[in-house]
């Protein structure tokens, strides 16, 4: 049976799929650390602790269930993500993509999404351009900031689950955005690591404001060309 361990105080906290990668962030004076049969449980003793574990969720690789990075304790390479789409669900939508970059945002990206317009499609390929140019600054360690609960459970949560069971989800459907995760996949592989952090939309956060301003202006200037 599977083992889920849950780090609540450590020194990356989040849910690990090896013992020997919860030790690693044992590292810490008051460490509590626990296992569980499910990720549910695992994730809820995390979610009980003292601090936002929201923004401290652990990555491990999705192809082999093995933790991608666990040890690093040093600064990461904050990255805002965000995806739009006007008229989703439609006969005509349109999407964008915006992607800032607190401390190099001479880089910021505002794009067009291409191929089928979805705003989960533009919320993945916000993060695959992301993860492109951040590989072009040299850095490896990076943090994904994004609104997008969607991208963050399927990248800490479902995907290795996806990979065991031949990209069916829970109910037995042919994973929707498939092609396009594996895209992202290999854009997280660029990365020595990447750490997902889930923040709430619209509550004045100036990096995920810019994103999302980033990711409609890319909406309004294909509009324009209209």
């Amino acid at each position: 049976m599977d083992k889920f361990y849950g780090v609540r105080i450590g020194c990356k906290p989040g849910v690990y799929r090896t013992r020997k990668a919860a030790m690693s962030q044992m590292n810490h004076p008051f460490a509590q650390c626990k296992s569980f049969n499910t990720y549910e449980e695992a994730d809820d003793y995390v979610k009980s602790g003292p601090i936002c574990v929201n923004c401290f969720k652990a990555m491990f690789d999705p192809k082999n269930g093995g933790p991608m990075e666990t040890d690093w304790c040093g600064p990461w390479f904050q990255i805002y993500t965000d995806g739009a789409c006007r008229g989703n669900g439609t006969a005509a939508p349109i999407a964008g993509i915006g992607v800032h970059f607190p401390t190099r945002y001479e880089y910021d990206l505002s794009e067009p999404l291409p191929e089928r317009q979805t705003n989960n499609r533009a919320e993945i390929w916000a993060v695959i351009r992301a993860l492109q140019t951040a590989h072009t600054f040299e850095e490896y360690r990076v943090e994904i900031i994004t609104d997008s609960d969607f991208l963050v459970k399927a990248m800490t949560k479902w995907i290795h689950k996806w990979y065991r069971n031949d990209w069916k989800n829970a109910n037995g459907e042919d994973v929707v955005n498939k092609y396009d995760f594996l895209e992202l996949e290999n854009a997280c592989d660029l990365m020595k690591s990447v750490k997902w952090t889930k923040v709430a939309a619209h509550s004045g956060i100036a990096g995920n404001m810019n994103a999302d301003q980033l990711a409609n202006q890319a909406i309004d200037d294909q509009l324009r060309r209209y």
